[in-house]
Parts: C-alpha cells; sequence; structure tokens
C-alpha cells in the first residue's frame, strides 16, 4: 500500500538519495516526524534491499495514530520537548518538514545534536523563506511562500496555517553553529520557474547587492563579517534563491 506524503515529492525523492548515499550496514537511523510513514517506508524498504537491519530505522512522530509503515518501528514524542533518546543514540537523524511547525527550532537543533553519535549526519527540509517566489509573496501579502496567518487550533497543526516558525538560512546557520554542527551542505530539491526568471531578470542587481554587503559588514565588523562570510556566500547563491525548500546536510563534530 502506498502511504500519502504531506512533503512534496520532489523533496522526498531528494531527502531519500541523500540518505541512500549515507547509509551503512550498521547505521542508526531515525525520522523526526515521520507523519503518516511514506518516507520511513521507503527507508525500511532500502534497508531491507540490501539486506541491512531494518530494526535499526525508528519513526517518531506526535500521534503514533496517523502512522501507517507498521512494518517499522515507532515511538511517540513532542518535538518542542526534549526527545526521549539518549545521548548519542543515532547516526543519522532526518527531519522533513517539521522544524516550521516547531515553537522552539533551536532547541530542535540541540536536541538533534545531542542523540546524534559523534560524525553523525543531521538532514532538515523546510520552507525556503530566501526564494525569490517566497520574498516577493513576504512583499505584496506580508507572508512567506507556504506561509499562512498562524491558527493555535490543534486541528490546523499540520496545515500552512501551522507552519510558525519562518525562519530562514542564516537562522539556521546560526542553531547549528551554535550546537555544535559542522558547515551545511545546500541541496535543492525543486528548482522554482518563478524564482528561476526572478533570478535572472535581478541577477546585475543581486550581484551588486551582495557585494555591497559583503563590503559593508567587513568594514562594520571584520569579526563578525569572517564569522559569517560563508553563510552570507550560501544566501546568495543560486540554490538558495531558486529552491522550493531549504535542504541541508551537517555533521556533528
Amino acid at each position: 500500500m502506498n502511504i500519502p506524503s504531506a512533503s512534496h515529492k520532489k523533496t522526498n525523492d531528494k531527502v531519500f538519495e541523500l540518505l541512500s548515499s549515507l547509509i551503512s550496514k550498521k547505521s542508526k537511523i531515525v525520522d523526526l516526524g515521520a507523519g503518516r510513514g511514506h518516507l520511513s517506508r521507503r527507508v525500511h524498504d532500502f534497508l531491507t534491499s540490501k539486506k541491512f537491519n531494518s530494526k535499526n530505522l525508528l519513526a517518531t512522530d506526535f500521534d503514533k495514530k496517523l502512522f501507517q509503515a507498521n512494518e517499522v518501528n515507532f515511538k511517540q514524542a513532542d518535538f518542542n520537548k526534549k526527545l526521549p533518546f539518549a545521548n548519542s543514540s543515532f547516526d543519522i537523524v532526518y527531519s522533513i518538514e517539521v522544524i516550521e511547525h516547531l515553537r522552539c527550532p533551536y532547541d530542535f537543533i540541540d536536541e538533534c545534536y545531542r542523540i546524534l553519535k559523534p560524525n553523525g549526519i543531521l538532514i532538515i527540509s523546510t520552507p525556503n523563506t530566501l526564494s525569490l517566489n517566497s520574498r516577493l509573496k513576504f512583499f505584496i501579502t506580508g507572508f512567506f511562500e507556504f506561509y499562512k496567518p498562524p491558527s493555535i487550533k490543534p486541528e490546523n497543526a499540520g496545515r500552512l496555517c501551522g507552519h510558525i516558525m519562518p525562519l530562514h538560512l542564516a537562522y539556521f546557520d546560526y542553531g547549528l553553529r551554535k550546537s555544535g554542527f559542522g558547515p551545511m551542505k545546500l541541496f535543492c530539491d525543486k528548482v522554482q520557474s518563478k524564482s528561476k526568471l526572478l533570478y535572472y531578470l535581478l541577477f546585475p542587481f543581486l550581484k551588486f547587492s551582495h557585494w555591497r554587503q559583503m563590503n559593508s559588514l567587513e568594514s562594520y565588523d571584520v569579526d563578525l563579517y569572517n564569522e559569517t562570510k560563508h553563510n552570507l556566500l550560501n544566501m546568495n547563491s543560486y540554490t538558495a534563491l531558486t529552491s522550493r525548500s531549504l535542504l541541508f546536510t551537517t555533521k556533528k563534530i
């Protein structure tokens, strides 16, 4: 039985591609925010096809009743609180389209760091508020793409109005560095046609604006410039400006 996914197909496909390249025979893996279990089942089937131990995969979410991949071990968890796992429990932690729903995203990143083993990998995807299409929507409506007026009703938690944390790349980079993670690596799940068009139309302006920002920051505070230079380069990359999702990996160091 095919399990429907709340995430975009291309997001799931890209995350699965990354996971399948990282998983080894002894990898301990946790899916934080498994939903109905679409991606958990795909990872389970991959482990089985490789003759790896499928019991090394654990799915988690706040409501077990929604989870349909019954062949995958499941543990209920509230991602706004401490995760119910010991320190250094997993080699790979992935969380797809979850962190934008959370009241405490930096605490969640701290928890991901805590439960990962040294050199463990974190994979996160979230709506990309830095895409040019999202920036244009914010300019016109006051809301980023994939964000609506936030609702406090529990039944709306999984909808776009349940997206309550519109952080962009710079703030995720801050959270990762603060927790102790290494540099993030960006990936694109789906190039947005509107963002791509805006990118080429605005290319000279974007490059000039980026050059001016970098020079201004270096003149203002060279230490801050050196600390955040890699992040500023990422922010103005083609991937950050055109990708539907902010999709990144990072390593616990």
